[in-house]
């Protein structure tokens, strides 16, 4: 459509336009006004007991630590099915979720099978404040440790033979998340202006139908 008749239909349907100029000024404070999110993540890591036949602890990934790390998982999440995503890396502000947290064994398998690799947690927290997302994150962290021992001593595993926990990054790094706010912006402003463009042809083509009828019945009456 020339732009000469778009605008002639806007100035017709002139109260459709007024409401999307309006959509279209909401949509911009909106994005403007957005708080940022913030985001922490660490690591919580399994080691296996350090010996004299096992002096490096991070030397060794075996599958106990592993196991031991899903059924800690299972037991926060309270049997709870997350999406599963398309890789590990993905993170709760990646998945839309801005105020959260989440306990998983990271997967590296494919689409139809599991692979877990790594005893590790990993341990992401998200929400509007930052100290409260550094303060949950802690309290996570501890109540992996509480849980771990807690397991070990009802099966009496003696404190040599235990496992213990190493959190990487030892402190977590709490980020303000925003995007792009200009283009958050310009993306919803598109969005707006083509809905009332829309709204307008929708309206402006319901009009023109019902004189058409109005006339056809008017000639009618007449003949």
């Amino acid at each position: 459509m020339p732009l000469s008749r778009l605008l002639a239909m806007c100035r017709r349907q002139w109260v459709v336009t007024c409401l999307g100029l309006l959509g279209v000024m909401l949509t911009a404070y909106v994005t403007l006004d957005r708080e940022p999110v913030y985001f922490a993540q660490i690591d919580v890591i399994f080691l296996t007991p350090v010996s004299s036949q096992n002096p490096n602890a991070l030397a060794v990934s075996a599958n106990t630590l592993v196991a031991t790390a899903g059924i800690i998982q299972r037991e926060m999440d309270q049997a709870r099915s997350d999406p599963r995503t398309s890789s590990p890396l993905i993170s709760l502000y990646d998945q839309g979720i801005y105020s959260g947290e989440r306990v998983r064994v990271p997967d590296t398998g494919g689409q139809w099978q599991h692979n877990f690799d790594r005893p590790v947690l990993d341990v992401q927290v998200t929400g509007s404040d930052p100290a409260a997302v550094e303060d949950r994150i802690h309290a996570i962290e501890a109540e992996i440790a509480q849980r771990l021992q807690r397991m070990q001593d009802e099966a009496d595993v003696r404190p040599v033979n235990q496992i213990t926990l190493k959190s990487s990054p030892p402190e977590p790094t709490v980020v303000a998340v925003t995007g792009s706010p200009v283009r958050a912006l310009a993306a919803g402003m598109v969005l707006a202006t083509t809905a009332t463009i829309l709204a307008c042809a929708a309206v402006d083509r319901l009009r023109r139908q019902n004189r058409l009828v109005r006339d056809r019945v008017t000639a009618a009456v007449g003949a």
